[in-house]
């Protein structure tokens, strides 16, 4: 009875203790004194309440406070030693009975027991320590529940080993497996606990902050509330500090915005809440689209009061200059803007020049003033001089860089309100540039002089030639007296040579500065001109500019002026259409650099002007009939012949009276979809996938292509090229006919997929993942809440049945194929609408008539793929309601005649893609062979810029052949000399300068950072050919002077093939205009023979 008076007493107590935790403090005591000096005996008697906790696994309150309450009796802090004593029997009696559950079936049970232990651990004082068995034991036990199936039990188990992490071993065990864990783990509030407890040290930082990107938004927000609460901003560096605020504050949940903003505030002041000083940890001249976000938040959130404002007039820093021009931004962008405060802001502008004057030594600075001038009043006449005066000066000194002329064009823009009066300023800049007038040498003097040099030069190098090949006789005559006097006069040759090297490497650096500035210019001009060619000296830019440098054999003045030429096409659809062909040529023979500008001016073009795809030449004077294209556009929807795809041989083709068909644009950018270079394969699946939502082009296999690249392991990282087609399909997909073309890229792509060899990364790509990912898309109805939607929702099922029947003709067509397995998948994932019964039973008697083929050699013998089609006949039978019935006869007669087209047309399709299978084969391995040649002879005809991932467009290491770069120059500005004289319109004006083409020498192309920009990544090592043994006898002794390699007879030979290259166009183009029946691609092909 006295026993049960004290059970009866003690389910009293915890019943209160279930209900709030303002008893537990005084359960503590009563439990304590009760069990003074046993407490086993009360962890004993506590036990059968603490198994029917134990069984509970849905998280409530009541056991949630029981469990703290065995907690604190585990952990109860005393001062007398006996307690503490007693405080740890009853803590360890607690951890065994918890640690002998963890193995438990029962998955509440393994819960329970490790929120236990992660409680009494949590709870334990700091300056408590754990025996090494005790620690060992918690570790073993706890550790494999990090990967138990219930994520619930998992969180525990990583709350369970928090404090046990050792921070100062970077080879702590329990740091890994969370690591792993944070990484890997499916369930985000799994990873959300790992960031909340996981140890920051220098092996753990990176991956912690690597979770402010996890797709989970609150884990995202659990990252920056532990930057918030445990990191300190001195411990990250520039480019973390810069990540972790851009991701933050550009994110889509409001509430991770937030959190991001809380941090901002919490850092702020460690650096005495001065905006200035705060963004000066943030290098602001390498990250100002990262700082002004950061700036743009502190002055909307009013944390700037205590910066210094502005205007600064003295020694600004770029911190300053920067807080400046965005505090200027913020106020001019408000909806009602204070013009008072801004006039504070600012100075006058002749006190704003003063200050830009000043500072032209910082670049940085330089053009955070620029953009900050307009702000400026230009309402007098004398502050318009004066700033007029100064850009003009500036754009005229060529130590500016180029990156601010953009600038320096807007304020003239500002200046100049009148677009004709812009121009006529801005032309004379260009002149001036072009043609200085304090240069006392004339354009005709400078290049009779660069003449005069270069055949000087070539004669010394003849010279050195025989006096190195006289000295080698010499020395093998052992005639040493003669020897030495035949090395000395060799020296001065060198030296000669040398000098002279340098003269000429001066002038060709001068005009490539020169036209670099110059087409800087030009293209700031026409991307914001608004009369386009109505300004004749905008039109007169072409002869006079643009195409004098799209032929030069510097690939780095050859990259802007093919911009110019694009935004100079965009004004007239006649332009564009007469120099396509040029595109084409840069597209096909160019190096990466300038292919990456081609292809995003061409797709420009494409795009802008309605019409440039047809499927006639351009300057065809027959139109097709209508007939002719409703045939071309059935043509396309169904599978188009291999040929409209099928790579063209890349060589240059000199222009013929016809432009390019639709054809040959379309076959030569199609390559370009699967291209080595990133950035080169994501613009070209971006053009085209522009092209086919605005129905510029209706093409189904480059559809197919775009869904292959989408599935692509190669394209995993290309971030650009999945984020692009990721909004393109569902787009795509809000028509109706694109819905169609959609389902009729189905096959191809399956069929691709099925068939792709084992050394394609197609092969690892899932058929049935893609399928149903295809389905999912047809089965989305389009945006219910668009205001003009040119879609009929229609019955999704009704593309099932049709790749069903598709994909059974398929699987009919080779029953024992390589991809029948895959096709059989793709059939569980099809759904049948169960009203209509009749295509139910068609395609019910088309399955078991595949199953049960009585012929051997047409029977499916793969055991999966039959398991696949039992569970299609299973799901067809259960939806069929009259299993027993058959179709009539006469509907099985009307039936099989279009079963029997689809089959046919399969096995016509499979034939085809095996035999382009096997011609890729082929191809491949003739390449590797010639590859393997190639690399035994002389160097390489064009070397490719070497990684996946270029670090810059115009980097040193670009080294090209040069006879072939002059070949390639050479081409286009023949083909730009044919066009010239086709332009009737446009008056020819002679440039003031020599042409940036003029230079027969052959030297290493200058480095240059490219135009867009581009990631820094790692470049892959570039594999080294070997290299051609010199002709020549080579010196025996070190002191022999180090010939420089001018050879005379590549001059000669080059000289040679550019007459013979310009007569044999000249013949192709009087015989195309002679001929007019002859097609276009003849032109193309022809100059194969050359």
């Amino acid at each position: 009875s006295q026993r049960m008076m004290e059970v009866s007493r003690m389910a009293k107590l915890l019943d209160n203790c279930q209900r709030s935790f303002t008893n537990h403090e005084q359960t503590v005591l009563v439990f304590r004194k009760a069990y003074v000096n046993d407490p086993e005996k009360l962890f004993q008697d506590l036990t059968p309440f603490l198994h029917k906790v134990f069984v509970v696994f849905k998280r409530t309150s009541p056991p949630e406070r029981l469990l703290r309450l065995f907690s604190k009796l585990a952990t109860h802090p005393s001062a007398n030693e006996e307690e503490n004593a007693w405080t740890n029997k009853f803590a360890w009696e607690t951890l065994r009975c918890c640690l002998a559950l963890l193995k438990c079936v029962e998955k509440s049970a393994r819960f329970r027991a490790c929120q236990l232990i992660g409680l009494i651990i949590a709870d334990m004082p700091e300056d408590q320590e754990l025996s090494e068995e005790d620690y060992q034991a918690i570790q073993q036990g706890v550790i494999p529940l990090l990967t138990d199936k219930i994520p619930i039990v998992r969180i525990q188990a990583v709350f369970a080993l928090s404090r046990l992490q050792d921070p100062e071993d970077p080879a702590d065990e329990i740091a890994k497996k969370l690591l792993t864990l944070l990484v890997h783990d499916s369930s985000k509030e799994v990873r959300k606990e790992c960031v909340k407890r996981i140890a920051l040290f220098k092996e753990t930082l990176h991956v912690v902050l690597s979770r402010i990107r996890d797709t989970s938004d609150i884990v995202r927000k659990a990252t920056f509330t532990l930057l918030r609460e445990r990191l300190d901003l001195s411990s990250l560096t520039i480019f973390q500090r810069n990540n972790i605020l851009k991701s933050g504050l550009q994110d889509r949940a409001v509430s991770v915005q937030k959190e991001c903003a809380s941090v901002i505030k919490a850092w702020l002041p460690q650096r005495d809440d001065d905006v200035i000083k705060f963004i000066s940890l943030f290098d602001v001249e390498d990250n100002e689209p990262e700082v002004e976000i950061i700036v743009n938040h502190l002055i909307s959130k009013q944390e700037h009061s205590s910066t210094e404002k502005p205007p600064f007039l003295r020694e600004i820093s770029p911190q300053q200059a920067i807080y400046w021009r965005i505090l200027c931004d913020h106020h001019r962008n408000q909806k009602n803007p204070d013009w008072s405060l801004i006039d504070s802001l600012m100075p006058d502008t002749t006190e704003l020049c003063t200050v830009i004057r000043a500072h032209l030594n910082s670049e940085f600075v330089t053009g955070q003033l620029l953009k900050l001038c307009v702000h400026a009043e230009f309402q007098d006449s004398v502050s318009r001089n004066e700033m007029g005066a100064l850009m003009k000066t500036l754009l005229k000194d060529m130590r500016t860089s180029n990156e601010l002329v953009p600038l320096m064009l807007r304020v003239l823009r500002i200046i100049f309100k009148d677009e004709s009066e812009y121009c006529r300023f801005v032309m004379e800049i260009i002149s001036d540039i072009r043609d200085p007038l304090e240069s006392s040498v004339t354009p005709e003097d400078d290049a009779i002089q660069r003449r005069e040099m270069e055949e000087k030069f070539i004669e010394i190098e003849d010279k050195n030639a025989v006096l190195l090949a006289e000295l080698d006789i010499c020395k093998a005559n052992d005639d040493y007296e003669e020897a030495a006097r035949l090395q000395k006069e060799s020296m001065a040759c060198a030296a000669i040579m040398s000098k002279l090297d340098a003269e000429l490497n001066k002038k060709e650096k001068q005009d490539e500065v020169t036209w670099l500035r110059v087409l800087a210019i030009v293209n700031n001009i026409l991307q914001h001109t608004r009369k386009g060619l109505q300004i004749p000296s905008i039109q007169m830019l072409l002869n006079s500019t643009i195409l004098p440098t799209v032929a030069s054999e510097n690939p780095i003045i050859r990259a802007p002026s093919l911009t110019a030429i694009a935004l100079y096409c965009l004004l007239n659809k006649e332009q564009a259409e007469r120099h396509l062909i040029l595109f084409l040529h840069v597209i096909r023979n160019d190096q990466d650099a300038l292919q990456y500008i081609a292809i995003k001016g061409l797709f420009d073009l494409l795009l802008f002007h309605d019409g440039l795809l047809s499927s006639e030449p351009k300057n065809s004077s027959e139109k097709p009939s209508d007939g002719a294209e409703e045939k071309s556009q059935s043509d396309d929807d169904d599978d188009e012949p291999d040929s409209q795809v099928a790579s063209q041989e890349s060589s240059p083709g000199p222009p013929s009276n016809a432009g390019p068909t639709a054809d040959q644009i379309i076959s030569t950018l199609v390559e370009f979809i699967t291209h080595e270079d990133d950035y080169i394969q994501s613009s070209t699946c971006e053009g085209f996938a522009k092209l086919l939502v605005l129905d510029r082009l209706r093409h189904i296999k480059i559809l197919s292509l775009l869904i292959l690249q989408y599935f692509n392991p190669n394209t995993v990282e290309i971030e650009s090229l999945r984020q692009t087609l990721s909004v393109f399909f569902p787009t795509f997909l809000t028509s109706t006919s694109h819905r169609r073309a959609f389902l009729d890229a189905f096959m191809p792509t399956l069929r691709t997929i099925a068939y792709a060899p084992l050394s394609s990364p197609l092969s690892k790509v899932s058929g049935a993942d893609v399928s149903v990912w295809m389905l999912s898309l047809l089965q989305t109805d389009p945006d219910p809440n668009a205001k003009q939607s040119s879609v009929e929702p229609g019955n999704p099922l009704s593309y099932h049945e049709s790749i069903g029947f598709d994909v059974c003709a398929e699987i009919s067509a080779a029953p024992t194929g390589l991809g029948v397995r895959t096709l059989c998948r793709v059939l569980t994932k099809l759904k049948f609408n169960p009203e209509n019964q009749h295509n139910i039973k068609a395609y019910r008697n088309l399955v078991e008539s595949i199953v049960n083929e009585e012929d051997e050699s047409r029977k499916i013998t793969d055991k999966r793929s039959l398991r696949y089609f039992e569970t299609v006949v299973a799901t067809l039978k259960k939806l069929d309601k009259t299993p027993d019935e058959d179709l009539p006869e006469e509907q099985q007669m009307e039936i099989k005649p279009s079963i029997s087209d689809r089959i046919e047309t399969a096995t016509i399709r499979q034939q085809e893609q095996l035999n382009q299978m096997e011609n890729d084969y082929t191809e491949e391995q003739g390449l590797s062979q010639l590859s393997q040649s190639m690399s035994q002879s002389s160097a390489p005809r064009r070397k490719k810029l070497s990684g996946k991932r270029k670090t810059s467009l115009y980097s040193a290491e670009q080294k090209h052949d040069d006879d072939d770069e002059v070949k390639a120059s050479e081409t286009s500005s023949n083909i730009l000399s044919e066009q010239n004289s086709q332009q009737d319109d446009s008056p020819e004006i002679e440039p003031d300068v020599p042409s940036a083409s003029s230079s027969k020498r052959k030297r290493q192309t200058p480095s240059k950072k490219p135009p867009p920009k581009r990631p820094k990544t790692k470049p892959k090592a570039k594999p080294k050919s070997k290299k051609k043994p010199s002709a020549k006898p080579a010196a025996v002794k070190p002191t022999t002077p180090t010939r420089i390699s001018r050879p005379r007879s590549d001059r000669i030979s080059t000289s040679k093939r550019k007459k013979d290259l310009n007569q044999q166009m000249l013949d192709l183009l009087s015989s195309s205009s002679e001929d007019e029946a002859t097609d276009s691609s003849s032109g193309f092909e022809s100059l194969d023979s050359l």
